[in-house]
C-alpha cells in the first residue's frame, strides 16, 4: 500500500493548495477574502490495482470555520479549481512522480459522485452555503473516486488544487 503522511494546514491567506497523493488526498485552503480558515485530514484513496475495473472512492471531511466576529450570518461559496496535473475540473489527473503518467481522478459534491465539485466557471459546482455562522465550524463531505481501468505504472501520484472560500 502506497502511504503518505497526514498533515493538515491551516491559514488565513491565499488560497492554498489541496494536495492529493494515491492512497491519500490531503486538504487545505483558505480565502483571506471571507475571513474563514480549511483544514482536513485527507482521504485515504488505498491501493490502486490496475487490474481492478472498478473506480477506487474514498471520502473525507472538510472543515470551515470563519472569523468575521458578531456580524450576522453570512453567504458563502466553497469552490475547487482546476488540477495542476490537468489544468481542468472535470477528469482531474494525478501525475506520477519522477513522470511516466497519471492516474484521473476527481473530487464530487455527493455521495453518489455525479456533481462534480468545481468553481462554477470552468466546470463543475461550487458548493452554496447559506447563513454561515461566524461561531459555528461547518463540516463539510467531499467524495473522491479515481476512475477504474487505468493502465499507469507503479509509483506515487500528486496533484494539487486550489480551494477557495468566498463569500
Amino acid at each position: 500500500m502506497i502511504k503518505a503522511p497526514r498533515r493538515v494546514f491551516k491559514g488565513l491567506a491565499g488560497p492554498v493548495l489541496l494536495a492529493i497523493r494515491a492512497g491519500w488526498a490531503l486538504f487545505a485552503a483558505v480565502a483571506a477574502e471571507a475571513g474563514c480558515w480549511v483544514s482536513s485530514p485527507g482521504v485515504a484513496f488505498g491501493e490502486y490495482d490496475v487490474i481492478y475495473l472498478q473506480p477506487r472512492d474514498s471520502a473525507s471531511v472538510i472543515q470551515i470555520g470563519c472569523l468575521w466576529g458578531e456580524q450576522e450570518p453570512q453567504d458563502l461559496r466553497v469552490a475547487l479549481g482546476p488540477s495542476s496535473g490537468s489544468g481542468a475540473i472535470y477528469r482531474r489527473r494525478l501525475e506520477r512522480l519522477g513522470g511516466g503518467g497519471g492516474l484521473e481522478y476527481n473530487l464530487f459534491l455527493d455521495p453518489a459522485r455525479s456533481l462534480v465539485w468545481g468553481d462554477d466557471s470552468s466546470g463543475g459546482s461550487a458548493l452554496r452555503v447559506p447563513g454561515m455562522a461566524a461561531t459555528t465550524p461547518l463540516q463539510l463531505m467531499v467524495y473522491g473516486r479515481i476512475f477504474g481501468s487505468q493502465d499507469v505504472m507503479p509509483g506515487y501520484y500528486t496533484d494539487s488544487v486550489p480551494i477557495y472560500v468566498l463569500p
